[in-house]
């Protein structure tokens, strides 16, 4: 599937179920880049409150000479290495540096702690009632900073791009059908790349590049700057139509 993560403020968070955080948005998924702009379009513009729009479509046949930045640790850091290798297939050899990866980590994790309480939240709190308001005003300071260095990375790059997440799709224990599951380490490897999007408000999206040695799909996440839904969605659609997978499942 395709996945969009608007800009934060980009959509209307009325009636989501958890609508008070900084890291979250109502974004679109799909099975493909054309079916997400016109969701996008509709949710965009469904609120009147709403005064930002995509309106209108970006024509995906318009792409300009667009620069996009890799950044080598990001693709190494993946448990598995058909997703890099997958990745690594569709890009050329370009490289950015981004610092203090995990201070970026931790500060993701202190606002998620101090801002939500789904259920997952709820059986970790003897971790998250840790937090002190010191420790959130400090991860907001550290976000700031975080993001100074991304828009500085921006005048050089269009979009940023890392494999979407660092492991494919996780084997389900059959305990957890019934009792739910909480694994840090499997949460990690799944979000190891989003957490500039989530936690700087970035748009992104991941687009299916092809799949590892048991046949799990493989996403190749594109990060723009901010409002840059329009360029990453042109992008993803390129790279759509080098890497559309052999075989579409109708999930209806």
């Amino acid at each position: 599937v395709v996945g969009l993560k608007t800009t934060y403020g980009r959509t209307d968070m009325e009636g989501a179920l958890c609508d008070c955080g900084t890291v979250e948005v109502a974004s679109p998924i799909a099975a493909t880049v054309e079916d997400i702009m016109l969701v996008y379009a509709a949710m965009a513009g469904s609120s009147p409150a709403d005064r930002i729009s995509l309106n209108p479509l970006p024509n995906l046949s318009s792409l300009q000479s667009v620069r996009l930045g890799r950044y080598t640790e990001w693709f190494n850091d993946v448990q598995c290495t058909d997703i890099s290798i997958k990745c690594e297939d569709v890009l050329n050899q370009l490289e950015i540096i981004l610092p203090e990866l995990q201070e970026m980590r931790i500060a993701h994790i202190v606002s998620i702690g101090s801002e939500e309480l789904t259920l997952d939240t709820r059986t970790s709190l003897a971790l998250f009632r840790s937090f002190s308001a010191t420790d959130y005003v400090a991860a907001q300071c550290l976000r700031r900073r975080l993001m100074y260095y991304h828009m500085e990375v921006f005048k050089k790059v269009d979009i940023i791009v890392t494999p979407t997440t660092g492991m494919t799709a996780p084997k389900i224990p059959s305990s957890s059908l019934k009792y739910g599951e909480s694994n840090y380490e499997v949460s990690g490897y799944l979000m190891r790349f989003i957490l500039a999007g989530n936690l700087l408000g970035l748009p992104a999206i991941s687009v299916p590049v092809g799949h590892d040695k048991q046949g799990l799909p493989i996403g190749l996440q594109l990060i723009g700057r901010p409002w840059g839904e329009a360029t990453i969605l042109r992008v993803a659609s390129a790279v759509e139509e080098l890497r559309r997978p052999p075989t579409f499942y109708n999930v209806l």
